[in-house]
């Protein structure tokens, strides 16, 4: 049964995702885990854009394995930037949505509807900022799946494929990754993820 979860719990598990690293000597040498930066010291403007992004899984039945492919990002419509949450001091945007084509199974993530979706209202990719209300950024997180991007939901119980942003620079995002098939926020597979910006 799929129920409404608090963003909240999603952003608390970025910097679970972002410090669980193992060390694999088959992991991708080009894709090493980031030093995590403050979220409030994150350009977000620097986000739009093409990338080849590479996904390293260091947990679930993938362990060791990587897989690259494409992530496109793009600013949201101004209509649909703010997220309504219930707590009255968090506040949420969707600043920026965009599609991701990657073979997902090869890293044990799961596949949550249509990852290339352009609709702007059910993205295939969706960036969610949290921030305290009259404060800085608190997090940054990507939901994978147009089915993850249904506004005012976390399909959770249906599973997720979620990506934790612990860097943001003018030559790429770094951070970690979650994903599981159950009925918790428990993942079944996880690691890290680099996307180098293309040019132009």
């Amino acid at each position: 049964m799929r129920r409404t979860a608090k963003m909240g719990a999603v952003l608390a598990l970025s910097v679970a995702a972002g410090c669980r690293h193992r060390t694999d000597s088959a992991m991708s040498a080009a894709c090493a885990p980031a030093a995590q930066q403050a979220p409030a010291e994150m350009d977000l403007a620097q986000l739009n854009g093409g990338y080849t992004v590479t996904f390293v899984a260091t947990e679930g039945p993938k362990a060791g394995q990587t897989v690259s492919g494409r992530l496109m990002l793009r600013a949201q419509e101004p209509a649909l930037v703010s997220v309504p949450y219930a707590d009255s001091n968090t506040v949420v945007n969707q600043p920026v949505i965009g599609t991701l084509d990657v073979a997902t199974d090869d890293i044990g993530a799961i596949r949550m509807g249509d990852l290339m979706a352009t609709d702007a209202a059910l993205p295939g990719v969706g960036v969610y900022v949290a921030s305290r209300r009259g404060g800085p950024i608190t997090g940054v997180v990507a939901r994978v799946g147009s089915g993850s991007n249904a506004r005012g939901l976390m399909a959770f119980d249906g599973g997720y494929f979620t990506l934790f942003v612990g860097r943001v620079g003018p030559g790429g995002i770094w951070g970690g990754w979650a994903s599981s098939t159950g009925t918790t926020v428990t993942s079944d597979a996880r690691g890290h993820f680099c996307a180098e910006k293309l040019p132009g």
